[in-house]
């Protein structure tokens, strides 16, 4: 028979204490390892702090899942908390100020915040046993109106000018690039100046999977990108890094219109099957060339 909770209130060695939903947020937290990984890329003198980078940001964390106060107040949040379960022994709610939080988000924003994440992301795959055999890339831009000019001392190097993907080309813009699996689950992320072309963040996000992923890692996942992706140096650096791509050859290279006339003189398709179960959908058909270039068409 299961113990009733009056008996198991009477237990002398049991500890009872009130978590609320922040008790949640801190068992993810150590789930994901975050203190630990933060405290490791994050520059910081452990003799001269006495709340780790990794534990201040926990405390951001935990108060935004139970409280969403500000900076400074959040201290006063976390009063009727036992911060010791949260934080450990001898961290009191007094310890939580608006400086050493700001002191924690100055280095964060100088430690690769993208990095970071890419890190807890990766955690949070391995955590939860989720597949990471595609990687889907792409970029989009947000239109703004207004001047966005900046200062002499602080000039705006975020919202400019630059190719627009919703068909603004009168307006500046501000670029955003993401990197998901194939559940869409997002494992790098990026706020991007309106002028960045898709070409040199494909580039910088190839970089950071050679530099985050295992070898094993790279060998078993594929980089799927559209055709900006498509220059000799991201090729070389994929290679390098042993990660397989997908991509179209855009129509720049040469080559790309010889293969298109070669696959329709010859006329030797592959049915791949419908694009959708609807008895009207177009048919997807393939025609293979010997160095795994692929031309497909629907009809």
């Amino acid at each position: 028979m299961l113990p009733t909770w009056d008996h198991l209130v009477a237990q002398e060695d049991m500890d009872i204490r009130k978590v609320g939903i922040a008790g949640l947020g801190h068992a993810l937290c150590e789930a994901l390892m975050l203190p630990q990984i933060i405290d490791q890329q994050v520059v910081w003198d452990e003799r001269q702090a006495k709340l780790s980078p990794g534990t201040l940001c926990k405390a951001l964390v935990l108060n935004i899942f139970a409280h969403r106060t500000p900076l400074y107040h959040i201290s006063e949040s976390f009063e009727k908390h036992e911060t010791t379960l949260y934080f450990g022994e001898g961290v009191r709610t007094d310890d939580l100020t608006d400086d050493r939080f700001g002191w924690f988000l100055d280095r964060f924003a100088a430690a690769n915040p993208a990095g970071i994440f890419m890190q807890v992301a990766l955690s949070a795959l391995t955590l939860h046993h989720r597949m990471m055999n595609g990687l889907h890339s792409d970029t989009t831009s947000v239109s703004v109106e207004g001047e966005y000019s900046g200062t002499e001392e602080r000039p705006n190097e975020l919202i400019a000018r630059g190719y627009s993907k919703d068909h603004r080309a009168d307006l500046k813009q501000i670029m955003m690039g993401l990197v998901t699996q194939e559940d869409g689950l997002p494992v790098m992320g990026h706020v991007l100046p309106g002028n960045t072309s898709d070409r040199n963040w494909n580039g910088d996000v190839i970089e950071s999977l050679a530099t985050f992923l295992t070898t094993e890692q790279c060998r078993q996942t594929t980089y799927i990108a559209d055709s900006a992706m498509v220059t000799g140096d991201n090729v070389r650096t994929l290679a390098d890094a042993k990660l397989n791509f997908i991509s179209r050859l855009p129509g720049t290279y040469g080559i790309c219109g010889q293969v298109i006339e070669q696959a329709w003189s010859q006329d030797e398709w592959n049915d791949i099957g419908k694009l959708a179960q609807r008895p009207d959908a177009l048919i997807l058909r393939e025609y293979k060339e010997q160095w795994r270039a692929k031309i497909a068409f629907a009809s």
